[in-house]
């Protein structure tokens, strides 16, 4: 009895070119539409991410560099005036969150002055009756 021949197909392995596809799919397809683009199996492709570090690799730089796109638009348009690009970031980035609850009457603003000796003077705020002139009674 001779040496064994190996049984089932050979290991996937990918070439640099395939490499560069498989990041160029990253962003937009999970691993199993991956796989499936370029004409292989799931479990062989999860088998050959196992074996060959260079495939997750290109997995996260290609997810990574549209993150990046896609971060920096969002950002200017928060920047640019967009008040959704902005509540949206800084919920993501900032740890802003939203509560629920919303307050039915808007409350009164208080605005301090710093006067130049120091001490602070508060303004106080004007109501819809201050505006509507003296009552008489």
């Amino acid at each position: 009895m001779e040496g064994k021949r190996p049984r089932g197909r050979p290991p996937l392995t990918f070439t640099d070119e395939q490499l560069g596809l498989i990041q160029g799919y990253a962003p937009f397809l999970n691993q199993g539409q991956i796989a499936d683009r370029l004409g292989v199996s799931q479990n062989g492709f999860r088998n050959a991410m196992e074996r060959d570090p260079r495939i997750k690799e290109a997995i996260k730089k290609g997810k990574a560099e549209k993150i990046e796109k896609v971060a920096a638009t969002l950002v200017e348009k928060a920047l640019g005036g967009n008040i959704v690009a902005a509540i949206f970031y800084l919920k993501a980035q900032a740890g802003w969150k939203d509560d629920g609850s919303a307050q039915d009457e808007p409350q009164p603003l208080t605005i301090n002055l710093v006067q130049p000796d120091g001490t602070t003077k508060e303004l106080q705020p004007i109501d819809d009756k201050a505006r509507s002139g003296p009552v008489e009674a």
